[in-house]
């Protein structure tokens, strides 16, 4: 049978079928693709888990740098106290010491 004598013997159940593929189309693209708001609140957790980490990683890196820091004053120290430093290893502890202390100020800052 060709299909416009099925068509013309029941449009409704032809209008009624059309239409029932074209609002299924609609939801499954509909489902297919995120919606604003769910995009959104995704960036915006995003960007809270980026501000958290980025915290953790700043401050174990002044950690880091705090350790490194404090071995090499130690050196500098010792070799202070045992009065076999030069002229440059004095500035160098001079120097240490002081970013030691920006270094400790940062993390108190940080830990607040």
């Amino acid at each position: 049978m060709p299909l416009e004598k099925i068509i013309k013997a029941s449009p409704a159940f032809w209008i009624a079928g059309t239409a029932a593929v074209i609002i299924g189309a609609a939801f499954t693209v509909d489902a297919r693709y995120a919606k604003a708001a769910d995009v959104s609140q995704a960036k915006q957790e995003l960007k809270a888990d980026l501000e958290k980490h980025r915290g953790y990683t700043e401050a174990g890196f002044l950690k880091q740098r705090k350790a490194q820091l404090e071995d090499k004053l130690f050196e500098l120290e010792a070799k202070r106290e045992a009065h076999k430093i030069n002229e440059v290893e004095l500035k160098l502890l001079f120097r240490y010491r002081s970013e030691f202390d920006d270094v400790n100020r940062e993390l108190r800052v940080k830990s607040r």
